[in-house]
């Protein structure tokens, strides 16, 4: 059985101003890659060519926007909106344009009018702007916003949301029964996914529509369509970004249940970690736990999305008031920032991480960047980025390709699944959600599983402990000063021999484990 390549893959996702700059003008780009395109659907700036013609009213850009008039009571001094629909960065969805005389709409900033996809002509040419990137070889879309493309035509005022404690002028004060997830959007998505159809088959190699919709997760689901008429391979699944300090065992499964019980037969799930609007993993919970979920999610049946730096364990920066270019802080306040999240990528030890050679990059370097980027972790065998490496290599492996997933001790204190086939090696993925050390009888309470397993690799602050208390350090420890280390041999290697009857696990400490059966 053969996978499509979007099956097996991990998906890195790139916030490209801060991942590498070439030209050293301080702004991120990258080339040579084959890529899925982050396609922004729902609006344009207000600078673009159509946005201006559409304020003028030259045809055809008329009513390529929303363009709505003032209320009736309204004064010439004082026009007031036609409804209460509020942005999702707060205040009034709606801007008066002088010049037009009318109010146009902005689920976003007011430099971000939408489109109105109610108007043909407006559809048209979206399709020619995805077709023009197929043309150019990308892989897919992940489609931006995708719940906010579509508003209701009555523009009836949104009820207030229950139980809420956000104040009149901010998104959460409202339920959003008019302004998201409309069925038209679903129509929409259908549309385009024959064009990426098309194009698939023409080229005999499949292009993906990945959705990017921050809803109920019922609502999240319907973006998979159905048996009959798909629309996106992974709609995105951000669930795990609930997994606090705190979570349990069974939170964890709580997690990873509510999308696969409610997931369409024969689609496949994702697991989101981190991401360029959501403060990252490491900086949400300790660096331990990070690299523990690293090893869940990618282990797990499905399709991985990491965040560039995620495999390095890499933390949110800190933003000053001064320098922060987030328009959503700089309207509202410094704490809405997701400037942290943004921070150039972090390649070696050199001035500006290596990210670029200019006197001042687009935002600030983190400062733990000497200590923490690409060039220290490659091939260093107890490092964040080695053990990333070794996790996407292991996803290799029959038991995960096409092997059964099965939870086995799961409680407050521990999480644990294998992945398993008959005739090549099992795998024992378990993880301490306990702050403190845990010691467990894992063949007590999983009966299937046997007494010992081998050691694929735990976290990287327990490598020492753990192998200093077999006499097998001291290879690792010659190693650490030379500049070949990745020519050592990995701690998996040695054949270290885990009695599960009687297993330890310090905070947080995460193990994979392989057995036979």
């Amino acid at each position: 059985m053969s996978l499509e390549w979007w099956k097996k893959s991990v998906i890195y996702h790139i916030y490209l101003p801060s991942f590498k700059d070439d030209n050293d003008d301080g702004i991120g780009d990258f080339q040579d890659l084959n890529i899925i395109i982050d396609f922004v659907a729902n609006h344009t700036s207000d600078q673009h060519p159509w946005f201006i013609k559409s304020i003028d009213k030259e045809e055809p850009f008329t009513d390529f926007y929303i363009w709505v008039d003032a209320k009736p009571d309204s004064t010439a001094e004082e026009p007031v909106p036609p409804n209460n629909w509020l942005s999702v960065f707060g205040g009034s969805a709606w801007t008066w344009n002088e010049q037009r005389k009318q109010f146009y709409y902005h689920q976003f900033l007011p430099e971000q009018p939408d489109l109105n996809y109610r108007n043909p002509a407006v559809r048209r040419e979206m399709e020619k702007v995805l077709k023009f990137w197929l043309d150019k070889g990308v892989d897919g879309f992940r489609i931006d916003a995708a719940s906010h493309i579509f508003e209701d035509e009555r523009l009836l005022d949104e009820p207030r949301a229950k139980q809420t404690k956000a104040t009149m002028d901010e998104y959460g004060y409202l339920n959003h029964m008019y302004t998201k997830g409309m069925p038209e959007t679903y129509e929409l998505l259908k549309e385009w996914r024959h064009i990426l159809d098309d194009y698939s088959k023409r080229l005999d190699k499949p292009k993906i529509m990945i959705i990017e919709g921050m809803e109920d997760i019922e609502d999240v689901i319907h973006y998979y369509g159905t048996i009959h008429e798909k629309i996106a391979e992974i709609p995105m699944n951000f669930q795990f970004y609930k997994v606090t300090p705190t979570s349990t065992g069974i939170n964890v499964q709580e997690i990873i249940d509510a999308w696969l019980k409610n997931m369409p037969m024969g689609k496949f799930p994702n697991y989101v970690i981190s991401s360029h609007d959501f403060p990252r993993v490491a900086s949400r919970v300790d660096s331990i736990l990070a690299s523990s979920l690293q090893m869940v999610i990618l282990l797990l049946p499905g399709i991985p999305i990491f965040y560039y730096g995620d495999e390095l364990g890499m933390e949110n920066g800190v933003i000053s008031p001064e320098e922060m270019k987030d328009s959503f802080a700089l309207r509202t306040k410094p704490s809405n920032s997701r400037d942290p999240m943004r921070t150039p990528m972090q390649w070696n030890s050199d001035e500006n991480a290596g990210f670029t050679n200019c006197d001042k990059p687009w935002l600030p370097i983190n400062s733990n960047y000497r200590n923490q980027n690409v060039e220290v972790q490659m091939g260093d065998v107890f490092s964040f980025l080695e053990n990333f490496k070794r996790l996407v290599k292991l996803r290799r492996e029959p038991s995960m390709l096409l092997g059964t997933f099965e939870y086995a001790l799961v409680d407050e204190d521990i999480f644990s699944f294998t992945r398993s086939i008959v005739g090549a090696k099992c795998y024992l993925i378990i993880v301490n959600m306990n702050e403190n050390a845990v010691s467990v009888n894992l063949t007590d309470k999983v009966p299937s599983l046997p007494e010992t397993a081998c050691l694929i690799l735990t976290n990287p602050c327990y490598y020492e402990k753990l192998l200093s208390s077999r006499n097998v350090l001291s290879n690792y420890n010659e190693s650490s000063s030379s500049s070949h280390t990745q020519n050592f041999i990995h701690p998996a290697e040695n054949q270290i021999s885990i009695a599960l009857n009687n297993l330890n696990l310090e905070s947080h400490q995460g193990m994979v484990l392989s057995y036979e059966i």
